[in-house]
């Protein structure tokens, strides 16, 4: 992960475990593009789902 950042790609983590498996693999935060804790909520915007606090950032 921390390498294809480096390489120049968008990088996504989701959820409280990912993150926590990230630190003791000694990749750092900013080595990611993105970090996020909601791993269920990261998964249904991946998948597709309409995430109202998107919707609203979209509509203004």
């Amino acid at each position: 992960m921390a390498l294809a950042f480096w390489r120049g790609s968008k990088t996504l983590i989701g959820g409280g475990d990912t993150l926590e498996a990230m630190k003791k693999s000694g990749v750092s935060e900013t080595e990611v593009s993105h970090v996020s804790t909601g791993g269920g909520a990261t998964l249904r915007y991946l998948a597709g789902d309409e995430m109202p606090g998107v919707v609203i950032l979209n509509t203004n």
